[in-house]
């Protein structure tokens, strides 16, 4: 018996996290935060958020065991700028919104701004390590927590693409300057982050907007695997990190696991590297792929 968890819409068992209206421009508006859990979404209102986070699943999980629930399948928890999280940010870290703050502060913006470098509060939020480590720690609590009442859990892969906001690409300049960070793909031609992506014009630089997006969406950067061996093997490396301690997930769900590379006789490759390194880190971790 699985169990899918949209994590905004499921329990706010920590407001402290909680996404404030203005933290950040998202899609050609400002953050929302619902203060209302009954009202029915709106149509497209991935920068509208509800409050759900991690800590209000562990607080549910005794109510889920008792339902017969076996599995636990969450949807993208990963660093991200929609509520959804199919744009990811960062791949190493647990939103800090789902997770824990502990390092807190800086401005809103205010209606009518759409700069991202203005959205203060947002870039203390998740580019603050201790708000990063400490979110982690909360997520192997809760795969112990899982493990405790004999439920597994199922994270969402996310690897065909990432999100504008991904460190790696920087459009929105959340990491521009920030220590800990280099230069994202969008900014600089020499970025390190560069074959991460496909661009169509090399002499758009600075601020290239000619990158390629999955099915045309600029929100939405394909990621550039045959050209990028280094970035082979940074999704290699997520793929065993959270099947292994302290994590200690139980697989992973591929999203859009088709239109990864530029060919299907890539695709058949890297799935099959990707399986040997999560297998080699948990053998009992099942991989299926949309």
């Amino acid at each position: 018996v699985i169990y899918q968890i949209f994590t905004d819409r499921f329990c706010n068992g920590d407001p402290a996290n909680d996404v404030k209206t203005g933290e950040y421009f998202y899609i050609n508006r400002l953050t929302k935060k619902v203060e209302n859990w009954d009202k029915c979404p709106d149509d497209f209102d991935v920068a509208d958020f509800y409050g759900g986070d991690l800590a209000g699943v562990i607080s549910k999980l005794d109510y889920l065991h008792g339902l017969g629930v076996e599995v636990l399948y969450f949807n993208p928890l990963f660093v991200s700028a929609s509520s959804h999280k199919y744009d990811i940010q960062d791949y190493d870290y647990i939103d800090p919104h789902f997770g824990v703050i502990l390092e807190d502060g800086g401005a809103v913006m205010q209606p009518g701004e759409r700069d991202n470098r203005k959205a203060e509060l947002y870039q203390k939020r998740v580019t603050s390590l201790k708000n990063l480590e400490a979110s982690n720690e909360l997520f192997a609590k809760l795969t112990e927590e899982a493990h405790k009442r004999g439920m597994r859990v199922i994270l969402d892969g996310v690897f065909n693409h990432c999100g504008s906001f991904n460190k790696w690409l920087d459009r929105e300049k959340i990491y521009e300057g920030k220590e800990g960070f280099l230069p994202g793909a969008y900014l600089q031609k020499d970025s390190p982050y560069h074959k991460y992506f496909k661009f169509q014009n090399e002499n758009a630089f600075p601020d290239n907007d000619t990158y390629e997006g999955w099915w045309g969406h600029d929100t939405l950067p394909k990621l550039n695997y045959e050209e990028s061996p280094q970035l082979e093997e940074y999704i290699l490396r997520i793929g065993k990190k959270w099947v292994s301690p302290p994590y200690n997930a139980d697989g992973w769900r591929l999203d859009v696991a088709a239109d990864l590379g530029h060919s299907p006789r890539y695709n058949h490759l890297f799935w099959k590297k990707f399986r040997e390194a999560v297998k080699s880190a948990n053998p009992e971790a099942i991989i299926i792929a949309e």
